[in-house]
């Protein structure tokens, strides 16, 4: 079977797509500052421990 290109770039630019609109959804800023307070917590709390 042939190695066919366009194939793969058809692939490669509907995950592109996929990930496009993952990141495009609307976050509130509550919920966007619930995960860095999370992530800030993940980061110090074992340096204090």
């Amino acid at each position: 079977m042939p190695y066919d290109k366009t194939n793969e770039r058809k692939n490669m630019n509907n995950k592109f797509d996929e990930l496009t609109k993952g990141l495009a959804q609307s976050v509130t800023r509550r919920a966007a500052l619930k995960k860095f307070g999370v992530g800030l917590a993940g980061m110090v709390l074992p340096n204090l421990l």
